[in-house]
């Protein structure tokens, strides 16, 4: 740990529950330095909520744990305000779980995840989905501080992510990055990933084919912005928020990035796309437009689950 510095063991555990049209916490429980906000109000019937780090990054020795609840008819989003940040000092632990019970509707939209040089990080996130549940779950990952040119710098990058279906394991991946002993095989040049998965009854064929085609594309795409005449005015949030116009358009500068991307189906109800690039920008912009492409697939073929996360409890 840093000179200092005392390593912190902060959680987070709720239940959040569908109450007067919006989801409340019906439980919560907190620790320093995590802090759960919200909800926030939204239109079609989601709520939002902000996962918040009082310390304002995650430092060297940290244990922090996440784990809610969500109950039946609940429709919200959890997003973190900005980037995890993850300072060296000690081995750090990340534990992250969610349970979402019949009919609900959960976007778990975190920032960038950017490990600094030295970083030692361990982190679990698991997610038990019931049947008849929709999760839709973005990663960003940037493999240090790019723009001072620091790539692969930190010392370990341990991950496990368990996605359950039902009682079936849908999604199971373990990564283990140790740059300086060369674990780095896929990556190849590329220093930014982008992962979108979704887990319920309208993750599709036709969700596959159409995120497959966003990924898949060469050069640049459109910016999440253009797509939100498509939305419809009942989509859960803006897909130009606030974080999306911050990003903005890379300089004119930046060159041409590499860029290799698929998307496809999973063995039961799930839907997996993922992007490898060069270029934060360009991950950071197709993985918004292929979150606000999940939604809307989901909007259109859902509307009883707007309904009932909007009947009060």
């Amino acid at each position: 740990m840093h000179d200092g510095y005392d390593s912190m063991r902060g959680s987070v555990i709720a239940t959040i529950a569908p109450y007067r049209g919006q989801a409340r916490c019906a439980s919560l429980r907190e620790s320093v330095p995590l802090r759960l906000i919200g909800p926030s109000h939204g239109t079609g019937g989601a709520s939002g909520f902000f996962l918040l780090n009082t310390s304002g990054a995650v430092i060297g020795g940290d244990h922090l744990t996440t784990r809610i609840t969500v109950e039946r008819g609940t429709a919200l989003s959890i997003r973190t305000p900005g980037s995890t940040l993850l300072h060296p000092g000690g081995h750090t632990h990340l534990i992250e779980h969610l349970s979402l019970a019949p009919d609900c509707y959960v976007e778990w939209l975190p920032g960038s995840f950017i490990p600094y040089a030295g970083a030692y990080i361990d982190h679990h996130w698991t997610a038990n989905v019931h049947t008849g549940a929709t999760l839709i779950v973005a990663d960003h990952f940037l493999a240090g501080r790019l723009a001072r040119g620091e790539a692969f710098q930190f010392t370990a990058l341990r991950s496990l992510r368990r996605i359950t279906y039902g009682s079936w394991p849908l999604y199971v991946e373990a990564q283990s990055l140790v740059p300086c002993r060369g674990q780095l095989s896929g990556w190849g040049p590329y220093t930014c990933q982008a992962t979108l998965i979704v887990a319920g009854p309208h993750a599709t064929v036709a969700l596959a084919d159409e995120l497959a085609a966003l990924f898949e594309a060469p050069g640049s795409v459109p910016s999440p912005g253009d797509l939100h005449g498509n939305v419809g005015q009942e989509s859960w949030q803006d897909v130009a928020d606030g974080q999306s116009r911050a990003r903005g358009t890379p300089p004119a500068s930046c060159q041409p990035s590499v860029v290799w991307g698929s998307a496809s189906t999973l063995a039961r109800n799930g839907v997996i796309a993922r992007l490898l690039t060069t270029d934060p920008y360009e991950s950071r912009r197709r993985l918004d437009l292929a979150i606000a492409v999940a939604r809307r697939h989901v909007l259109l073929g859902s509307n009883t689950l707007v309904r009932s996360s909007t009947t009060p409890k």
